[in-house]
């Protein structure tokens, strides 16, 4: 069986060491499990998911597989350092990940918001009444 992906161009499908690489209309195929620079690969190999990325290693990765203007699908999204330099690289980024929480904080690791709208998130969390009196109140009260 052949799998085949519905990209315009090419599309380059990245997870920790194992690349599928495919151009549009060609199957996609597997290659070696590796990390550029970084030989170890643990056993299981899930486990690389929980080693963090440097933005060198994430350059390297991507600047091996594909070119500025490609999309990039990591469908098992963990990886900021990848998200970041994909994005400011020119390539266009896809990202998945089945667990809400953990898609959440790849994102907004990738793209932090600024800290006045983390102050101010905050402010108003600290600020809303709940049975008659604000968080900040009943911390305080503590």
């Amino acid at each position: 069986a052949r799998l085949r992906l519905p990209f315009v161009g090419t599309a380059h499908l990245c997870y920790y060491g194992w690349y599928m690489l495919a151009a549009a209309g060609t199957p996609l195929t597997w290659s070696e499990p590796f990390i550029p620079d970084d030989p170890s690969v643990p056993t299981p190999l899930w486990a690389l998911e929980q080693r963090p990325w440097s933005v060198a290693l994430a350059r390297r990765y991507l600047d091996q597989l594909s070119q500025p203007g490609d999309t990039v699908l990591d469908p098992f999204a963990s990886q900021p350092a990848l998200i970041r330099y994909a994005g400011a690289s020119q390539r266009r980024v896809v990202i998945n990940n089945a667990i809400p929480a953990s898609l959440l904080a790849v994102m907004s690791s990738a793209d932090p918001p600024n800290a006045q709208a983390v102050d101010g998130a905050f402010t108003r969390i600290a600020d809303a009444p709940r049975r008659g009196q604000t968080l900040a109140d009943h911390l305080q009260s503590l």
